[in-house]
């Protein structure tokens, strides 16, 4: 009779799901925050295009970037509408122009490697006028993350009872 390879995987596992969970309730917080949570500037634009230097990998019919006038960071906004997309819940940004006035609450991430760019933009307004609202992906993603670990770990639970792993 053959022996049973016995792999020692669940601690390590339960760790890493643990770390998925954590990762998917921040997500899911950033998404159900209100406007006034986020951090907040008013400024005029003084950038406005589709592209923005030699950013690699973007599809620039998408995205827009925008920097405004004495801040250090330039904004990029997705507003991808095709299927399978996380399209902004409301969008009019091509209205802007160069010289408006509007304010940006957006969240900033520990984890972005290019400080200079901020992908993080939930809503634009001008005049008090929504131009952008992000939309319910963050929540629904956090969700996913989070049932997906529950799963996860059912399984790892499944196969510790049947002695595959320990």
């Amino acid at each position: 009779m053959a022996n049973k390879i016995k792999y020692h995987i669940f601690g390590k596992s339960v760790f890493s799901l643990i770390s998925l969970v954590v990762i998917g309730i921040i997500v899911l917080f950033r998404g159900s925050k209100e406007k006034t949570d986020f951090l907040h500037i008013k400024s005029k634009i003084v950038y406005y295009d589709s592209s923005y230097q030699d950013l690699p990998g973007r599809n620039y019919g998408k995205y827009r970037y925008i920097a405004l006038d004495g801040f250090p960071v330039v904004f990029e906004v997705f507003i991808g509408k095709d299927f399978g997309d996380f399209k902004p819940e409301s969008e009019r940004i091509d209205d802007l122009r160069i010289g408006d006035e509007i304010d940006i609450y957006y969240d900033e991430s520990e984890y972005e490697k290019d400080k200079s760019i901020n992908r993080l933009v939930q809503f634009i307004d001008k005049d008090n006028k929504p131009y952008f609202v992000k939309g319910r992906t963050d929540i629904y993603f956090g969700i996913f993350i989070f049932i997906i670990a529950v799963f996860i770990f059912i399984w790892l639970l499944y196969l510790k009872k049947k002695g595959s792993i320990s």
